[in-house]
């Protein structure tokens, strides 16, 4: 599914909190393709606060919390500070999940209750929250386990894929280099070219095209460090096609 069509989604999901009808969405697909960028970007559109968590540098506990001796017996537990908190963090925002199927099962299973129940414990997530969650497909060679079915079943759920239109729309945005924009209209196949098989270190992504932008800003009246950047960036993988740093390294 085009980002272009997942934004406005995901955007009403945010809407819908205030009428208590918003539901998790989980974002699937291969890296480099925007998942996180899409929601860092609503978030710095609508200045709405956003909280990143990366659940698979978690233990089960930096969610459920340290359990402590209440006064007058008994246990409470000392809810992460990390997680939306309406006096804190405001009464509305996002609480992003990326790389949730990267967590190991323990933390996961942790997770089922914030995510449909939006609560743990005794904490609550604030009414104004959204929960949105992402992470690699199995097959692209990411660190990924299987979503538990009940945990899958707590989401909705949409695969993104690469569109040059919608890549060309955000790059005119960001004021990318004229030259990315203009090759990748002439060859379109290689704004993401990965193949998992072959377990490439670098290779043509939307996440690269922007490191190679980068890379032409800070280089170009180097060519030598220019050359090597862009192959550091995302030439390792054109070679193949025939196509050198030459193709940007020229006069606009």
């Amino acid at each position: 599914m085009r980002l272009s069509l997942v934004k406005p989604i995901l955007e009403q999901e945010l809407e819908a909190t205030k009428h208590g009808i918003n539901t998790p969405v989980m974002l699937w697909g291969p890296p480099g393709v925007g998942k996180s960028q899409i929601v860092a970007e609503i978030a710095g559109e609508r200045d709405t606060r956003l909280i990143d968590i990366r659940l698979s540098q978690l233990e089960p506990s930096d969610l459920r919390g340290i359990p402590f001796r209440a006064q007058g017996g008994g246990v409470d537990w000392a809810i992460p500070r990390m997680l939306p908190d309406a006096t804190r963090h405001g009464s509305h925002g996002i609480l992003f999940l990326d790389e949730i199927n990267a967590a190991p099962p323990s933390v996961s299973a942790a997770a089922y209750q914030l995510i449909l129940d939006r609560r743990l414990g005794e904490y609550t997530v604030p009414d104004g929250w959204v929960i949105f969650a992402a992470g690699n497909r199995q097959g692209d060679r990411g660190v990924a386990y299987v979503m538990p079915a009940p945990l899958a079943n707590r989401f909705t759920h949409y695969e993104i894929e690469p569109n040059l239109d919608d890549w060309v729309a955000w790059a005119l945005r960001e004021g990318m280099d004229e030259r990315l924009i203009g090759f990748l209209r002439f060859r379109p196949e290689l704004l993401f070219e990965y193949d998992a098989e072959q377990n490439p270190v670098s290779f043509p992504s939307p996440r690269t095209w922007e490191f190679a932008h980068r890379a032409l800003r800070k280089f170009e009246h180097n060519s030598e460090q220019l050359s090597v950047s862009l192959e550091a960036a995302i030439l390792d993988t054109l070679s193949q096609f025939g196509i050198d740093e030459r193709f940007l390294n020229r006069d606009k």
